[in-house]
C-alpha cells in the first residue's frame, strides 16, 4: 500500500536531521521499482 503525504524520503530526511538520530541506518524499500528513486537515494548516500 502506497502511503499518501509522507513517503520514505521525507522520513529518511527528518532521521537525518536530527543529531542524536543522524548515524541510525536506514533502510529503503520501494514496490515502484523506478530507476529515478534508485538514482536518487544514491545521492543521499544509499549503499546496495
Amino acid at each position: 500500500m502506497l502511503k499518501p503525504g509522507l513517503d520514505g524520503f521525507e522520513v529518511s530526511r527528518a532521521i537525518r536531521s536530527d543529531a542524536s538520530l543522524k548515524e541510525t541506518p536506514v533502510v529503503l524499500l520501494s514496490a515502484l521499482g523506478e530507476s529515478r528513486l534508485v538514482d536518487a537515494v544514491r545521492t543521499w548516500g544509499a549503499r546496495e
